[in-house]
């Protein structure tokens, strides 16, 4: 029987928090069209809880301090000995987006993160399939779809790629694409997949949101997605074989089986695993040319990198697209230099350890799926990935 709640204030203003997190994260019309007023969005919400509280931890604050720190060094060595230009206006989200870090994971409990993060994931997945059912087999137009710049058509809680109703075989959700959306519908069933005791993860709302998380995901049909969905629930299985035991569990014999069906159709239809991992074709040559050339810049610019809010196109020499940058991780090192790299590393592996609940082989898998997430996608620098140099609420590791 599926059991709902009573919501408490707290509990909404958290809600917002973490919904504003996951917008500031990417989603197209909000994060892009209306980038600043979406930011200060995020920062009025920390600033709820700065007056609310009046006080920030230590562990987070140092770190503030120490990020800003970094932030000015690093602009400082661009500015004078690299000489690439500063993007004013990067600059200024990205210290938004730490100080409303800083201040909302101070507030919010690691577990309650886990549950809502996952349920907002999960309500934009439902939204998404309905709009990504309607754009494909009617002729219905989306409520407030309408032209923004740069020629993008769509709406603020569902992107449309084309200006005419042609097919929109990929679903992009509310994001700039299927990839990035594939990517945080990941991180959700990890959530879920891990931190749901195995006796209740075929049970009740547990089991709706794999079906329909994993129903979603198929439908981006990303590359980057499907590996990592594969990973997830083999692990899964691997990880907690003696009490998963799907032939003899309905629910989780239907959830692998959809699974298997799925990604058979989607390769057999649209080729993406064959295409672009297998026969390196579509957009590998150029993920994997932005992949060595980001890396090659960071080499070069060892200790602070190109400036982590700096324009450094013209260091972008050789590349398939100058501007494309798709590999974030690589994209990152290049802008902060590999010392900052390792040091960003090692807190996602710490993040892991406290997401999965100190349960060590699931943060490796967790981990895994990270890096492989946030190498194909420009995610690093989004308010997600940022979260993972902070610590939430109440944490126990000893950082």
């Amino acid at each position: 029987m599926i059991k709902i709640r009573k919501i408490s204030q707290s509990d909404v203003v958290e809600y917002l928090a973490i919904l504003w997190i996951i917008i500031s994260s990417g989603f197209f019309v909000l994060n892009y069209v209306y980038n600043l007023p979406c930011m200060l969005v995020l920062l009025l919400i920390a600033i709820y809880y700065v007056v609310r509280n009046k006080s920030i931890t230590k562990c987070n604050g140092y770190r503030l301090l120490g990020l800003l720190a970094f932030v000015f060094v690093d602009e400082l060595i661009s500015l004078t000995v690299y000489e690439y230009p500063l993007e004013t206006n990067t600059l200024i989200i990205l210290i938004i987006r730490l100080f409303s870090l800083a201040i909302i994971m101070d507030n919010i409990s690691v577990e309650s993160y886990i549950k809502k993060y996952t349920s907002i994931l999960f309500a934009i997945c439902v939204v998404s399939l309905m709009c990504f059912a309607v754009i494909n087999f009617t002729s219905i137009s989306l409520p407030f779809a309408r032209n923004y710049q740069d020629g993008f058509y769509g709406t603020f809680y569902f992107r449309i790629n084309e200006y005419t109703r042609a097919i929109t075989t990929r679903n992009s959700g509310p994001y700039g694409e299927p990839g990035i959306f594939a990517v945080y519908i990941v991180l959700a069933l990890g959530f879920q997949l891990f931190s749901t005791p195995v006796e209740e993860i075929t049970k009740g709302w547990n089991a709706i949101r794999v079906i329909v998380l994993s129903v979603t995901l198929l439908t981006t049909l990303s590359g980057t997605g499907l590996i990592c969905y594969l990973i997830l629930f083999v692990a899964y299985v691997l990880l907690n074989h003696e009490k998963v035991n799907i032939l003899k569990n309905p629910i989780m014999f239907l959830i692998v089986l959809a699974m298997i069906v799925g990604l058979y159709y989607a390769e057999t239809t649209y080729g993406i695993l064959e295409e672009k991992v297998i026969s390196q074709g579509g957009s590998y040559g150029v993920r994997m040319n932005d992949t060595l050339k980001g890396y090659q810049i960071a080499i070069q610019h060892f200790l602070t990198g190109t400036g982590i809010a700096n324009n450094y196109s013209s260091a972008w020499t050789g590349a398939l697209l100058a501007n494309s940058r798709s590999n974030g991780m690589a994209n990152f090192s290049a802008s902060v230099g590999i010392p900052f790299l390792i040091f960003y590393l090692f807190c996602v592996f710490r993040r892991s350890l406290e997401y999965m609940n100190k349960n060590l082989a699931a943060a490796i898998v967790f981990f895994l799926v990270v890096l492989v997430s946030f190498n194909t996608q420009p995610i690093v620098m989004q308010t997600i990935g940022l979260s993972f140099l902070f610590i939430w609420k109440k944490e126990k590791l000893n950082d």
